[in-house]
């Protein structure tokens, strides 16, 4: 199981977080500053406005 869950995941930090406790929450926060510079970067790609 965990194999899968890091397979989906991408890599074993969510299993990591999930096994210290982390609230979704904050497992959430931590995944901001990666999903904002993926925000900015694809900006420029986008056929329509984003939303």
């Amino acid at each position: 199981m965990k194999a899968l869950l890091s397979f989906l995941a991408g890599n074993d930090v969510l299993i990591k977080q999930i096994r210290e406790g982390k609230t979704e929450a904050a497992i959430r926060k931590s995944w901001k500053p990666a999903l904002d510079k993926f925000r900015k970067m694809r900006k420029k790609y986008l056929l329509h406005k984003d939303f």
